[in-house]
């Protein structure tokens, strides 16, 4: 067996894949009616087992609904019929199966990260976010921030705001953004945004690395309206002039085959300076994203101490490589600690 890990977390058995029909177990809708399956569902042929601790009680009824729909029989128990079972962590799946049946598990573990059906719903919530964030209001910013990962991992297209109401993060206004948007394919608050000048502008210089509200705000009472206007602005710091030179490239995604090389790599350099090193990339690599933004890095020892006075060798030795061109921020004070 192998184990495949997200939020909602898929740990898949080596039980073959088995054909099935409809699960007369799985909870009817609503309507009383039972819901249409797919036989092409991206499901077809699971046998899931739920383990539902820590799942909210709403969640765990929609993903019962959309895993039969799509093609997949749900198991009331761990049995060898069962191909996949589904966990919230690792610790809600050690709550209801040991250690030693876990062990029995063989193969590599590897992230999975289910498809995201509703981009036409997350990249505008995505712009939202940045426009909130330039304009100062983080609470906007953050309540769409933590709606977007709720709906990413959906494993079906959204084509009722019924479907999510009750999911955490997805309040009143935000169900009726989501109703707006599969009913219009837009939403109405982005586009007046995109349409006022000072709040495009603002947005704009938001997104430049090291350039918050305030900043954007006053560039833009001075008069710039595009980025090229900056390039000639004496009051920007260094690391908004960089931001702004490499502003294309800090916006770019990384493919996560390229992550991968860099973690790699950053390991074995690391070894070198400082044998037992630990270097380990988190954030949305860590959480199995298909790319990133940029990658965060984690630096400690086992002894809890040998890494101190390693970051600024680190550093040095990669920007000798080539693999680092500019520092935005580098301060000592993280040497410190783990």
């Amino acid at each position: 067996m192998y184990l495949n890990i997200s939020p909602f977390r898929l740990y898949k058995t080596l039980a073959p894949r088995q054909r099935s029909g409809r699960n007369s177990m799985a909870p009817k809708p609503t309507k009383n009616k039972t819901p249409s399956v797919d036989p092409n569902g991206i499901f077809t042929g699971m046998s899931v087992f739920l383990v539902e601790n820590g799942v909210q009680n709403r969640r765990l009824q929609i993903w019962k609904q959309k895993l039969v729909q799509m093609g997949a029989t749900i198991e009331e128990r761990l049995s060898k019929k069962v191909t996949h079972v589904f966990a919230m962590d690792l610790e809600a799946l050690l709550q209801q199966i040991d250690r030693e049946r876990l062990a029995r598990f063989k193969g590599p573990s590897l992230p999975y990260s289910p498809p995201d059906l509703n981009k036409n719903i997350t990249e505008i919530f995505g712009k939202l976010i940045n426009i909130y964030r330039a304009l100062g209001d983080d609470r906007r910013s953050f309540s769409y921030y933590k709606a977007i990962p709720v709906i990413e991992k959906l494993p079906f297209k959204i084509e009722s705001m019924e479907q999510v109401k009750g999911l955490p993060g997805i309040g009143k206004s935000m169900l009726d953004h989501i109703q707006e948007i599969i009913t219009t394919g837009k939403l109405s608050k982005l586009e007046h945004f995109e349409t006022d000048e000072k709040v495009r502008t603002i947005s704009l210089f938001g997104e430049v690395w090291g350039i918050g509200p305030a900043t954007a705000l006053k560039l833009y009472e001075k008069g710039h309206r595009t980025l090229d206007d900056l390039k000639n602005e004496d009051t920007l710091t260094n690391s908004q002039k960089i931001g702004l030179k490499y502003f294309d490239d800090i916006k770019t995604r990384i493919p996560r085959h390229e992550a991968q090389e860099m973690e790699l790599l950053l390991q074995k350099v690391g070894e070198d300076i400082l044998p037992g090193v630990i270097i380990l990339c988190g954030g949305s690599y860590r959480r199995g994203k298909a790319s990133c933004g940029d990658l965060d890095v984690v630096i400690t020892h086992p002894d809890g101490k040998s890494h101190i006075g390693f970051l600024s060798r680190y550093v040095k030795r990669l920007k000798d490589m080539k693999f680092l061109r500019e520092d935005l921020v580098f301060t000592n004070h993280s040497e410190e600690v783990t």
